[in-house]
Parts: structure tokens; C-alpha cells; sequence
């Protein structure tokens, strides 16, 4: 089983709707559990059993969503450590 958290910015809609996209697509792989969380100002981060899989914390960029699936999907592929 593969733990994956995504932590947005609690007060921006633009970040909580990239981590809701990101977790939605996780949500199906089989044998990966998706949680969201609250994460601290201009935050989008995702990690894959605890290890960094992607982070942006600029305040007036946002990531792009096909960028953040790419490096998640990376992370789930390698081997767990």
C-alpha cells in the first residue's frame, strides 16, 4: 500500500482545486490511499510514503496541474524505500 498526501493552501481556491484535481486522479490507482490536508500559505504539496514527490510554495504562481500528476506518478513508480 502506497500513502499519498496532498496538502493545499487552506485560503486559496486555485491550490484546493489543483489538490482536489491531483487526489481525484490518485484516488483509483489500486493499492494507493489518498488523503488531502490543510498545508500552510500558497502551499501545493504532495508526498508518496512521506518523501517529497512535489512542492510549490510561490504565493503568486500555481503549478501546473499535468506537471504535479507527472512527478506524483514518478514517485509512485519508484521503489519504495
Amino acid at each position: 500500500m502506497r500513502y499519498v498526501v496532498v496538502r493545499a493552501c487552506p485560503i486559496c481556491p486555485v491550490r484546493r482545486a489543483l489538490a482536489a484535481h491531483v487526489a481525484t486522479e490518485f484516488r483509483w490507482y489500486p493499492d494507493v490511499h489518498v488523503e488531502t490536508a490543510g498545508g500552510g500559505l500558497g502551499e501545493l504539496s504532495v508526498t508518496v510514503d512521506g518523501e517529497s514527490a512535489f512542492r510549490s510554495r510561490g504565493i503568486f504562481t500555481y503549478p501546473n496541474l499535468q506537471k504535479v500528476i507527472r512527478e506524483v506518478r514518478l514517485a509512485l513508480t519508484a521503489t519504495p524505500s
